[in-house]
């Protein structure tokens, strides 16, 4: 008979987890510890609380950034700022609102496509 730890891991244990003390559990199986107890017990709880809350949030953490993504691209197609010719004089606050847009759309662009050369 093989035990748990030496199946081969095929995903993550399914969510929700639970916080038990300084344990993050699912099912009533501890899936890690965050500290003896001994050390600092507020912080390992909250450390073992601040796991459960990530996992958990997992997900739909995903769902939003795709959804803010999506949002951010349409509006890199839709508003490209003005870049013919600098407007208005050197540090008008029409030229300086110029400025602004442009390194904001750049930003966008890089954020969309980390990759990309810059």
């Amino acid at each position: 008979m093989t035990s748990p730890r030496s199946q081969p891991v095929s995903g993550h244990t399914p969510t929700p987890w639970e916080k038990g003390n300084v344990y993050v559990m699912r099912d009533g199986i501890c899936l890690a510890t965050c500290g003896t107890g001994n050390w600092m017990p507020k912080v390992e709880e909250a450390n073992a609380a601040f796991i459960v809350e990530a996992v958990n949030s997992y997900a739909a953490n995903q769902e939003r950034i795709r959804e803010l993504e999506k949002a951010l691209r349409i509006m890199v197609e839709n508003f490209k700022p003005f870049t013919l010719k600098p407007v208005g004089s050197t540090n008008s606050p029409v030229r300086m609102q110029q400025e602004h847009q442009i390194e904001i759309y750049k930003a966008a662009r890089a954020a969309l496509d980390p990759g990309a050369p810059k």
